[in-house]
């Protein structure tokens, strides 16, 4: 994989995002490993969000007005005037990040996308900061890719962020890949270690998850078998994808270097596990 489609999340940075995550949210010396050991393999890309709790606070003491930034502003609530609460966060992080534009501005909830009053208000405003300058390219963070086609017959999206990983590949279905084709659109993927669900040890896979033992078990058997890393069978479903970006979060410079060396090494094709309920365990939302 070329090593400049890989995007740092910084979900971890802020929060103690994941639910296999043991470690607290990172400092600024773990952060600046990370980003330096990234810009020796030519990793020059950045995902964050307002809501990431002091991510874009961190980003910006570390400095990285070189790097390609994308960032996501959160949910508009009902009382507010859209224009002025979109403004206004992409406002503040770009004052945290301290850098003058966002490479991609993400709309973080796609369900305000549901109605298309909001909708329209929504990308009037991106349009503005679009065209004034404070932004590069207009996204939509998606869950489900259903909303791409109903809100891409209306609306000039440059890219859209969605799930996928070896389990979950609703995105590369034949309709979502002509939508994205005849309306070039761009398409950055996430969530390719399940929240690290996909490479972790299933005698530590938390106990909500107990009902899906057997697809983790005949994952782990699989890895065994072909002799293979966790990491390299979560990327493999890639092999013969179309995408612009893979964005994955680390706790650690060694994870991050882990992740380069798995993505250097030719990809193995991976089966299709059958899983009962797969609903639930594909959305992070439901846990």
């Amino acid at each position: 994989m070329d090593n400049k489609k890989i995007s740092i999340g910084t979900a971890q940075f802020g929060l103690k995002y994941g639910v296999t995550n043991k470690k607290k949210k990172l400092d600024l010396s773990e952060i600046k490993d990370i980003l330096k050991l990234a810009k020796k393999h030519k990793i020059n890309n950045i995902d964050t969000a307002y809501e990431y709790g002091d991510a874009e606070k961190k980003l910006g003491l570390v400095g990285v007005r070189e790097w390609n930034i994308s960032s996501k502003f959160p949910f508009i609530p009902n009382k507010e005037n859209v224009e002025n609460w979109i403004q206004s966060k992409v406002k503040k992080s770009l004052s945290r990040l301290k850098v003058k534009k966002i490479n991609t501005l993400f709309v973080h909830d796609s369900s305000q996308l549901e109605s298309y009053k909001m909708s329209k208000k929504i990308f009037a405003c991106m349009n503005k900061l679009k065209k004034d300058g404070f932004i590069e390219k207009i996204g939509c963070s998606i869950y489900n890719p259903k909303i791409l086609n109903k809100i891409s017959k209306d609306f000039k999206i440059d890219t859209i962020q969605a799930p996928a990983n070896l389990i979950d590949t609703r995105i590369f279905q034949k309709q979502h890949q002509l939508t994205l084709k005849n309306q070039k659109i761009k398409l950055e993927i996430r969530s390719i270690f399940l929240q690290g669900l996909l490479i972790e040890n299933p005698k530590n896979i938390p106990l909500k998850f107990k009902k899906f033992k057997s697809f983790f078990s005949n994952l782990e058997n699989f890895n065994k078998k072909n002799e293979i890393s966790p990491i390299l069978s979560a990327i493999s479903f890639l092999y013969n994808k179309k995408f612009d970006k893979l964005i994955i979060g680390v706790t650690s410079s060694e994870q991050l270097m882990n992740f380069i060396l798995n993505a250097k090494i030719k990809f193995l094709k991976t089966p299709k596990f059958k899983i009962y309920n797969k609903e639930y365990l594909i959305n992070p939302y439901l846990w």
